[in-house]
This record gives C-alpha cells, sequence and structure tokens, in this order.
C-alpha cells in the first residue's frame, strides 16, 4: 500500500504478482515432493511461507534500497503512538485472522470431501484471488 501511495501502481502489483506466481508454481511441487514422507498438503503451506518470505523480502530490499520517499534505516518505538497504531492496527490484523480460519476450513472440507487434488486446485484458486 505504500508503494502504491508513492504511485509505484504498476511495480506494487508486479511485486504483489510475482509472490501469487510463485505460490502457485511451488504448490504442486512442494506437495508432491513431501507426499512420500506423509506431509503432502503440508507443502502447500510452506509454499505459500516461502512465497511470504520472499515478498517481504523484495519490499524490504524496495524500501532499503530503491525508494525515493520512504527509507527504512532504524526501527524505534514512539510510545506516544502506540494506542493509534493498535487501534488501526487491530482491525487489519482481525482481517487476516479471519481470512487465515476461512482457508483453514476450506482446506480440511477440500481434504475430507475432494483429497489432495482439490486441496491442490483450492491452493491455485485462492492464490489467483490475491492477484490486485
Amino acid at each position: 500500500m505504500i508503494m502504491r501511495g508513492e504511485g509505484l501502481l504498476k511495480q506494487a502489483m508486479v511485486f504483489s504478482a510475482s509472490s501469487a506466481v510463485l505460490n502457485i508454481i511451488l504448490d504442486p511441487i512442494l506437495i508432491s515432493v513431501l507426499k512420500p514422507y506423509g506431509m503432502g498438503i503440508d507443502g502447500a503451506a510452506y509454499a505459500t511461507i516461502f512465497s511470504q518470505f520472499v515478498y517481504a523480502a523484495v519490499m524490504l530490499w524496495h524500501f532499503k534500497a530503491r525508494s525515493k520517499n520512504v527509507r527504512i534505516h532504524g526501527v524505534r518505538i514512539e510510545k506516544s503512538l502506540v494506542p493509534e497504531i493498535c487501534g488501526v492496527g487491530f482491525s487489519a490484523m482481525l482481517m487476516q485472522v479471519m481470512t487465515l480460519v476461512q482457508q483453514a476450513v476450506l482446506y480440511n472440507v477440500a481434504s475430507q470431501h475432494g483429497g489432495e487434488t482439490w486441496q491442490i486446485i483450492l491452493g491455485a484458486a485462492l492464490s489467483t484471488q490475491s492477484f490486485p
């Protein structure tokens, strides 16, 4: 959102889309690799985690080296702003938690009624849904 605020809409979309595409590519690969160890569907979770770490690293790199308006040099806590930050951040956190719960339920239903194939399809659908 900060990149979008800077007017870098295309670059923000490319970073976000690249993370989603990486997740889509890694989902079936990691599911297949981990299947012999009884952790097939765990591969989708690992793919998502890895994709998010890559996305976070690229964003950190952007704000440390490339951004003209926002630079990350050091982080310190301004105690007077903590209540405001928590007030704004709580709703965003709650939205993320609810998305997590929703996806956990969807993956469980897909597992029970459709098996691993449906979990892979659901993972790809949810990844494409996250495109900006």
